[in-house]
């Protein structure tokens, strides 16, 4: 992917008699890629055999104790994880696609206002309540598996188009949480097909040279029970949260409370843009370098 470099001044200088080479410093746009792992339960994920969701953990900042909204359902989260508004102000509480656009300004709308391109690749039609026709910001629906997501999100890196915000919405272990059950095996292989997908999307970047500008967060929109989510239940309602890149504290455990809705504003303030005062969540400061 090209996109642009600010050189700094390369200097030669004398020092005691001796030369010191200045080689020069660069530093270009941030890149920050949101990956939703649909209905992945937080002590699936922490205790479970996911080495790539587990190295970005261990060499960068998380929770496995983050909250979501109520009702914990696909798009009330998601409306709130992208807006950084809780549900009584972005008012989405149904979780079909039934015409209606979300309200209320998304971190695409204000990316995009600020020029910064904003791509998604989503697994579910519903997910088009976020994107209204109007919107300057590219989304792509594909329904026919989570590694056709992957597949479509690494061809957009690997594409010349310039990109400065990407998210990415895995939805098989919603999908097969609801057919066989949180404890089922079809469960826990689409939590560890998400976990591979993410460590391919982690080699694409490292192949686009792209990996050090990049900031990785992964999080999910709700838990599950049983084939189940929507209460309040703890196994509905807590979520990881995990944050890996150049500007994120390496093996940091956060401290403070993290709710679904302060995900928009902390990609906001890695771009250094300033956070909306109206908003519900806020950015998580403490992670930060």
């Amino acid at each position: 992917m090209r996109h642009k470099m600010f050189w700094g001044i390369i200097g030669v200088f004398c020092i005691a008699g001796g030369l010191l080479v200045g080689f020069g410093f660069f530093s270009t746009e941030p890149l920050v890629i949101l990956i939703s792992i649909d209905g992945a339960r937080a002590d699936r994920l922490r205790d479970g055999n996911f080495p790539h969701i587990h190295a970005l953990a261990q060499e960068g900042s998380r929770t496995y104790g983050a909250k979501t909204v109520l009702p914990s359902r696909t798009l009330p989260a998601h409306a709130s994880m992208l807006s950084g508004y809780d549900v009584p102000k972005h008012g989405v509480t149904w979780d079909e696609w039934i015409g209606t656009y979300l309200a209320k300004p998304t971190i695409f709308d204000e990316l995009s206002a600020r020029e910064k391109p904003s791509f998604a690749v989503v697994g579910k039609q519903k997910m088009r309540t976020f994107r209204n026709p109007s919107d300057r910001w590219s989304l792509e629906i594909d329904e026919s598996g989570q590694k056709n997501v992957m597949l479509r999100a690494q061809k957009i890196i690997e594409s010349d188009a310039p990109v400065s915000f990407l998210f990415i919405h895995l939805a098989a272990p919603d999908k097969m949480g609801h057919a066989y059950g949180e404890s089922s095996r079809q469960y826990a292989d689409a939590l560890s097909q998400a976990d591979a997908l993410i460590g391919d999307l982690v080699e694409t970047l490292r192949k686009e040279k792209e990996l050090k500008r990049t900031t990785l967060i992964v999080t999910s929109d709700h838990g599950m029970l049983g084939n189940h989510h929507g209460g309040t239940t703890s196994e509905e309602t807590t979520i990881p949260w995990i944050a890996n890149g150049p500007l994120i504290k390496s093996n940091y455990d956060i401290q403070n409370p993290v709710n679904i809705f302060d995900t928009a504003p902390t990609i906001l303030s890695l771009f250094d843009e300033q956070v909306p005062a109206e908003l519900d969540g806020k950015a998580l400061a403490e992670i930060i370098r």
